[in-house]
């Protein structure tokens, strides 16, 4: 395990699916929807959550292959509108994931999510979850904004809080989270329920992994100086 930074923690950026919220099967199940439309063929559980992490786009390329590449142009957009419409029939938080915002937020730290799911998926599916008010952002895939692992996409995350990127610490599932952690340099922890398991997970050197969000607090409080953010005071 890499030692975390020495600079106290001000910000927690979150991932959303497999970190926050278990989403998997309502993204497996607009998958199979779309493909169905076409008369493609549906593809299993486990595959199509092994595609997740690098945005919607990403997903439906993952699913066509190359024997269905030319389909894109009518599969991803079945997609989008399929699942825009249906992102929380089955989709709940992890165990723990309130509790902990607030009592990650009581220490007077800010959080944010930053996911690669289309914006206005995430925004909705944190409002019909009730993570919105939970957190202090929330920032999805859109065009114009980087995505992860590109590290701008974190920076500018830091940057509308006005923290440095060593105040910072990124918890993740996937791969992308943790590539943009190392590329931009911030603390990782990583969670072993989402799409790596513990040791593919401690195989990439985060901080620390977590096998349940829970878990987070006592790291947090760690790595905290006892200042709160004075945005919080009062």
């Amino acid at each position: 395990m890499s030692p975390l930074s020495s600079q106290p923690l001000r910000l927690i950026v979150y991932d959303l699916d497999g970190t926050l919220v278990d989403a998997f099967e309502d993204i497996w199940i607009g998958v199979n929807h779309a493909l169905r439309q076409f008369g493609l063929p549906e593809l299993p559980y486990a595959q199509v959550k092994s595609y997740v992490g690098d945005g919607a786009r990403m997903l439906i390329r993952r699913c066509l292959g190359e024997a269905h590449a030319d389909r894109f142009d009518e599969v991803y957009p079945a997609y989008r509108a399929y699942y825009a419409e249906h992102p929380v029939d089955k989709a709940h938080p992890y165990p723990g994931v309130a509790e902990t915002l607030q009592k990650v937020r009581a220490l007077g730290l800010r959080q944010a999510i930053l996911t690669n799911k289309p914006d206005e998926v995430s925004l909705l599916t944190c409002a019909r979850l009730g993570l919105d008010g939970l957190v202090d952002g929330i920032w999805g895939e859109q065009p114009g904004r980087p995505r992860k692992p590109d590290p701008d996409s974190l920076l500018q995350v830091a940057r509308h809080f006005g923290f440095a990127l060593g105040q910072c610490a990124l918890v993740g599932d996937g791969p992308a989270d943790h590539k943009v952690a190392h590329a931009a340099g911030v603390r990782m922890f990583a969670v072993s329920y989402g799409l790596l398991s513990r040791a593919q997970a401690e195989a990439l050197r985060p901080a620390a992994v977590l096998d349940s969000i829970g878990e987070l607090v006592a790291l947090t409080f760690e790595s905290w100086d006892g200042v709160p953010d004075p945005r919080r005071a009062g």
